[in-house]
């Protein structure tokens, strides 16, 4: 994370933001599911292993990682990913 990065930077209204574009790259929306809940599994799964990093190393607190971890997967669980 860019030292003068926030929280607020880590995920944005979007679902975009640093940790947002992690975990497109974990978990691709584009990549090939068998459908929308296999998707937000791996993305809910993802999302729990990077926010639980940021706590650990004291990057954020608990309520905010919390705060990141529904930032992320709701968007995501909002997209069409995986529904055929």
């Amino acid at each position: 994370m860019p030292l003068d990065a926030t929280p607020a930077d880590l995920c944005t209204p979007s679902g975009g933001g640093v940790l947002g574009d992690l975990l497109d790259a974990l978990v691709p929306p584009d990549g090939t599911y068998r459908n929308h809940g296999e998707y937000v599994r791996q993305v809910t799964h993802k999302a729990r292993q990077a926010v639980d990093s940021l706590i650990n190393s004291a990057v954020v607190t608990r309520q905010e990682g919390a705060a990141l971890h529904a930032c992320v997967v709701r968007s995501r669980a909002r997209s069409d990913t995986g529904k055929n």
